[in-house]
């Protein structure tokens, strides 16, 4: 909600919008390599993420975050998503945790 707010300095959007999230999370230990190699990745450590929290989960809150009823300043309310692409992967060294949010007209 925070990072919107310093993102995006319009009206909320009002007509049907699609979105488009990718969430990147963090890594497990289980995910590197130890010893000699430490901080290296495994090479079967996977890209995307099939474990806890649940993506449905993460865009109902991401969803609840941007909605102007609950504080926030991208949509004016959650019912006008009429479509929503989401993943969640881990994040590469070049990455940080987060999620990158793409909003359009439908």
């Amino acid at each position: 909600m925070l990072a919107s707010r310093d993102q995006y300095k319009g009206l909320p959007f009002s007509d049907p919008v699609f979105m488009k999230i990718i969430f990147w999370l963090p890594r497990p230990k289980g995910h590197y390599r130890t010893g000699r190699f430490a901080g290296q990745l495994k090479p079967n450590a996977p890209v995307y993420c099939s474990s806890t929290p649940d993506l449905d989960k993460l865009c109902r809150s991401t969803l609840d975050g941007l909605s102007a009823k609950c504080g926030g300043c991208i949509i004016a309310d959650d019912s006008i998503v009429v479509a929503i692409q989401a993943e969640k992967r881990y994040a590469t060294d070049a990455e940080s945790c987060g999620a990158l949010i793409t909003v359009s007209y439908a």
